[in-house]
C-alpha cells in the first residue's frame, strides 16, 4: 500500500520502518524532526511511567518493547545500552512490571550512604535498556531512508490540518502518530498535555541510574521527583510532571524548576555537584485519558490507523506499538 506516516517522533519513526520493512511504500509527513521532537527530550530510560492508564494492551507493548531493545543492546549507532539502575516506587506502580524488569530488593548497606539515607529499606534495583534519543531516533530514520526507493524522499516537511488531505495526495492509508496534535487533527479531546523538564550535567564518573517516586513535591503547578540517568558523555536529570496547555510552542525551561531539580539530583548523588551544566530542555507529554489509542478507523477518505497518546511512555512503548499498528494495515 501507499501509506503516510503522519509525525517523525519515535511512534512515526517506528511505524513508518517497520511498514516499509512489510513491503509498503511509506513517507513521513512531519513539520517536526528530531531533534526538535518530544522524543527528542526523553532521558530515555525504558520505564513504565507518566501513562494514563496500564492496561493489558500497555503491558503487551511494553514487553514487546523490551525484548526489542534489549536486542539493540550494543548494536553499532543504536544508541540502546543496558543500565543498572537503584530506585524506590510507590507500591501500586511496581505490580504490571516486577517480574518484567526483575525488580530486586536491595539491601541498605549495599548502597551509597546518601542513597541509604534517602531511601533506606525501600529500595530496588532492575537493569533495563537505556535509549540515547540522540542517536536512537537518527538511526531509526536511516534505517528507514536505507529502504527507500531511489526517487523517493522521506520525508514531507508540510505540517497537516487533518487526517483527510493525505488521501487528497494519492495516499491509501494514513497512520496517525501525531502526539499532542491528535488533539486537533484527529481529532480527539481525550489528548492533554503535562509538562516535563530535565537538565543535562558533564559525566562525573556516575554508573548508577536512580530513580525516586516516592519523594514527590509540589512547585508552582509541577510534581518534581527525581531521576538521573547516565547517558555516554553526559548525565540527564529530571523531573517533572505539570498539565498545560495542548497547542503552542513548546515551553521554555523554568529556571526555578531547573535548580530544583539539580538540587534534588545532587542531594542523592553529590559526585554531581561542580559537573557541568551542558543545557537544559522542556518538552510536553502526550497523554490521553483512557490510555494510548493505537487502533484502526475507518473514514470516508479511507483507513486510518491511529498511534498516539503515549504520555511519558513513549520511548517504551514505540516499537511494540508499532508492531500492532502493521498488523492493522494489514487488516485495512
Amino acid at each position: 500500500m501507499r501509506i503516510q506516516v503522519v509525525g517523525a517522533g519515535v511512534c512515526g519513526l517506528s511505524c513508518a520502518l517497520r511498514l516499509r520493512e512489510a513491503g509498503h511504500r511509506v513517507r513521513i509527513r512531519a513539520a517536526a524532526t528530531t531533534p526538535q521532537t518530544t522524543s527528542a527530550v526523553a532521558a530515555a530510560l525504558w520505564l513504565p511511567f507518566a501513562v494514563d492508564r496500564w492496561s493489558a494492551d500497555t503491558a503487551r507493548w511494553a514487553h514487546t518493547s523490551l525484548a526489542e531493545f534489549r536486542a539493540l543492546q550494543g548494536v553499532a549507532g543504536a544508541g540502546v545500552r543496558s543500565q543498572t539502575v537503584i530506585g524506590r516506587f510507590p507500591a501500586i506502580a511496581t505490580g504490571d512490571w516486577r517480574e518484567l524488569v526483575g525488580l530486586r530488593p536491595v539491601d541498605r548497606s549495599h548502597l551509597p550512604a546518601t542513597l541509604a539515607a534517602a531511601f533506606g529499606d525501600g529500595a530496588c534495583s532492575f537493569d533495563v535498556p537505556v535509549i540515547d534519543t540522540r542517536h536512537f531516533l537518527p538511526w531509526l530514520l536511516q534505517h528507514f531512508r536505507n529502504l527507500a526507493e531511489p526517487d523517493d524522499r522521506a520525508i514531507d516537511p508540510r505540517p497537516v490540518a487533518n487526517l483527510d488531505e493525505p488521501f487528497a495526495d494519492g495516499f491509501e492509508l494514513v497512520v496517525n502518530c501525531t502526539g499532542l496534535g491528535a488533539a486537533q487533527v484527529a481529532p480527539d479531546a481525550a489528548v492533554y498535555a503535562v509538562e516535563g523538564q530535565i537538565v543535562y550535567q558533564a559525566q562525573a564518573g556516575l554508573e548508577l541510574g536512580v530513580v525516586d517516586e516516592v519523594d514527590v513535591t509540589e512547585h508552582r503547578g509541577a510534581r518534581v521527583f527525581t531521576y538521573v540517568v547516565p547517558r555516554g558523555d553526559e548525565v540527564v536529570g529530571g523531573g517533572t510532571l505539570r498539565p498545560t496547555a495542548t497547542g503552542g510552542s513548546e515551553p521554555a525551561p523554568d529556571p526555578e524548576l531547573r535548580a530544583l531539580i539539580l538540587e534534588r539530583c545532587h542531594a542523592l548523588l553529590p559526585q554531581l555537584r561542580g559537573a557541568p551544566v551542558l543545557g537544559e530542555r522542556a518538552g510536553r507529554r502526550p497523554l490521553r485519558r483512557g490510555g494510548p489509542r493505537v487502533a484502526l478507523e475507518r473514514r470516508v477518505a479511507g483507513p486510518v490507523v491511529h498511534d498516539y497518546g503515549h504520555g511519558g511512555c513513549g520511548i517504551s512503548l514505540a516499537l511494540g506499538c508499532a508492531r500492532d499498528v502493521v498488523a492493522l494495515v494489514e487488516r485495512a
